[in-house]
């Protein structure tokens, strides 16, 4: 869980090899949940300052766009600037994609003062949060009433106000609530 909630180095380039002073710094979650705002940080030194960076993600192979684009902009040497991506619902929707392989969209960043587009691949998750179920003992007969709580987490564990159905089966398959 850590993982998805930790942000990692996605990239990190020097483009000017003999100066220190032309390089930029982007950090983005190694997972991008459908539907949820992820942070991508940036940060930028020397001719990238005061230049607007754009970011957004696209299809690995049709190059379809798959959030908005939004920008950022560095005017102070060390500061660093969020913006926020959304991998768009309606979108993943239509994307045929085989079941149980793993999705992969690209980050994009682009500016005009870098000497080309810089990408990655970041892993898709449709998994949005946690439900966790609680009884008040861990055996029943089948003369006693099932009393049970259920907490809705989002997928940074915090809780959500989702609507959520529940349907209880019996052990022969029934459908008794």
């Amino acid at each position: 869980m850590m993982s998805h909630i930790c942000l990692i180095l996605l990239l990190m380039l020097t483009l000017d090899s003999v100066s220190s002073n032309n390089r930029f710094f982007i950090s983005a979650p190694r997972v991008f949940h459908v539907g949820v705002k992820e942070k991508v940080l940036v940060q930028v030194e020397g001719i990238h300052l005061n230049n607007v960076i754009t970011f957004y993600l696209e299809h690995e192979s049709t190059t379809t766009l798959m959030s908005v684009k939004t920008t950022a902009t560095c005017a102070e040497m060390g500061s660093i600037k969020t913006v926020e991506l959304m991998v768009d619902k309606e979108k993943m929707s239509q994307l045929a994609s085989p079941k149980n392989a793993p999705l992969y969209l690209v980050l994009v960043a682009e500016s005009p003062s870098f000497p080309k587009r810089y990408s990655t691949r970041v892993l898709v998750s449709k998994h949005r949060g946690y439900i966790f179920i609680q009884t008040d003992q861990p055996i029943y007969t089948l003369s006693q009433t099932v009393r049970y709580r259920i907490f809705t987490l989002d997928h940074a564990l915090r809780p959500t106000n989702e609507m959520c159905s529940i349907s209880i089966f019996n052990a022969a398959g029934n459908r008794v609530m």
